[in-house]
Parts: C-alpha cells; structure tokens; sequence
C-alpha cells in the first residue's frame, strides 16, 4: 500500500484509483472509507472514468461521507456520457430521486465543466 500511495501522491490516476478501492474494501485505522473517496475524488478529477463511477456510488449511499445526491448526478452523467451503460442506467435512476433544485444544481455543474473542456 504504501508505493501504491506514493505513486498516487504524484497524481497518477490509476494509482489513485487503486488505492481509493483499496482503501473502500479494507477501511482499516490507515486507510478509511472517506480517505478512499478523497482518492476516488483526486482520480475523478483527472478524468478516470471508473473513479467517477466510484465517487457517484459513494455520494449516492453516503459511503465514506456525506449522501450528495447533486455531486453524484453530476459524476453519474460524466460518465454516463462516456458511455458507461450501467451509469447511463443509474442516472435514470437518480434523475427519478433527486430533488429540483439538486439536479438543476448539477446540470449547471455539468454545463460549466463542458464549457471549460471546449
């Protein structure tokens, strides 16, 4: 674990991944729950797609922290857009349970964060 975490302190996504699963299954005094959703979140950050999938998990049943249903949809649907199946099937489904006012949240989210890609 810890060359795991090193290589993920210099921001290679993989590692972070790995270690926020990692981290997730084992959630021992070292390595918690909400220190593998941190690494899920660095991850998800830089792109990697089965992070973001993992953080939107973690933010929909509040594993690691707080139940976030705007943060999830708005990771739910960058990977959705991917093409991810089985996340353009749980986004129907959190579309279904978020409030307004969450999703209207997330889609402004969405737009600005595809604003900055273009």
């Amino acid at each position: 674990m810890s060359w795991l975490k090193r290589s993920a302190e210099q921001d290679y996504a993989k590692a972070q991944y790995e270690l926020a699963r990692r981290c997730v299954l084992l959630n021992d005094t070292d390595f918690t729950t909400t220190h593998g959703v941190e690494w899920y979140e660095r991850a998800a950050e830089q792109g990697h797609l089965c992070a973001q999938y993992s953080l939107a998990v973690c933010l929909t049943s509040a594993k690691g922290v707080p139940k976030d249903p705007e943060g999830a949809f708005f990771w739910m649907s960058l990977v959705a857009d991917a093409g991810m199946a089985k996340a353009q099937y749980q986004l129907g489904v959190l579309e279904e349970e978020i409030s307004t006012e969450n999703l209207r949240g997330a889609r402004l989210r969405l737009a600005e964060r595809r604003r900055r890609a273009a």
